[in-house]
């Protein structure tokens, strides 16, 4: 019997395989945000409008928990041009 509660929680969660854990994507946005306010500041950007730049580039991370969006790369990264969220869902 244990072991169909162990495959049962296994297909559960199999959609969730290989997923970092908010502390590890906290880390992960952390050194993206401070690389991308030091290259702001290497362009000569004063502090405060580097780090509302380096914050603007995030987007609405508080959409991230509703399974509507995919993660933002930085300004200027590959890709960063196209629309992450599907902004219609939930209207």
């Amino acid at each position: 019997m244990n072991e169909k509660i162990n495959q049962y929680l296994n297909g559960v969660f199999a959609p969730y395989e290989g997923v970092k854990s908010v502390a590890e994507l906290k880390a992960d946005l952390l050194s993206d945000l401070q690389e991308r306010f030091r290259e702001l500041k290497a362009e000569g950007k004063d502090d405060e409008t580097a780090l509302a730049m380096t914050i603007d580039s995030i987007g609405d991370i508080e959409q991230y928990g509703t399974g509507d969006c995919q993660p933002l790369p930085l300004a200027g990264a590959p890709g960063a041009d196209k629309p992450h969220c599907d902004r219609s869902a939930g209207e």
